[in-house]
């Protein structure tokens, strides 16, 4: 099965614990999505990122940090991952990270287009995210998932919750 938030071809059962704790929740794919995807869109060397709700506690999130902390899916070349604004990112291919959503489950094209106004709950506690890879105003793939809390973005339990996400 794939994997989302980062579309890649990755073992993977919805509802699926993981032994880190980490529950896979509901993950799906739009039509437009194909597994070299994100190899054809990462080309440039980057994915736009966007970043909202701070997983490691109340106060303003570090995008930069969480975006330049995340694990590269499996079957792409190296890139990096650049934090923008919802506004910045429209209209490129890009990464939405909902962490906190005030709604359990995957994203969707209202995400994608919407992500500044998606309802969050302050962080600090277990993480919860919700992953969406959109292009344009369109989703190809989406997932809900979560993990124990963690401390920041270096944190061993948020690598292991982004890695399932991300790589699978």
């Amino acid at each position: 099965m794939k994997r989302i938030a980062l579309p890649v071809a990755v073992a993977a059962a919805v509802a699926a614990c993981t032994p880190n704790n980490i529950n896979i929740g509901a993950e799906s794919y739009a039509p437009l999505y194909y597994p070299q995807l994100v190899a054809y869109v990462t080309q440039g060397g980057q994915l736009a990122t966007v970043v909202r709700g701070n997983p490691f506690g109340p106060g303003p999130v570090d995008a930069d940090s969480i975006a330049a902390a995340l694990p590269l899916p499996n079957a792409a070349a190296p890139f990096r991952y650049r934090a923008m604004t919802p506004d910045a990112a429209r209209k490129s291919a890009r990464l939405v990270l909902i962490f906190g959503p005030a709604a359990a489950g995957p994203g969707d094209s209202d995400t994608c287009n919407n992500a500044q106004d998606e309802p969050i709950i302050p962080g600090g506690g277990p993480v919860a995210v919700k992953a969406v890879f959109c292009v344009g105003p369109n989703w190809t793939s989406t997932l809900f998932a979560s993990g124990p809390p963690a401390r920041d973005p270096h944190d061993p339990q948020f690598q292991a919750l982004m890695n399932q996400v991300i790589a699978g």
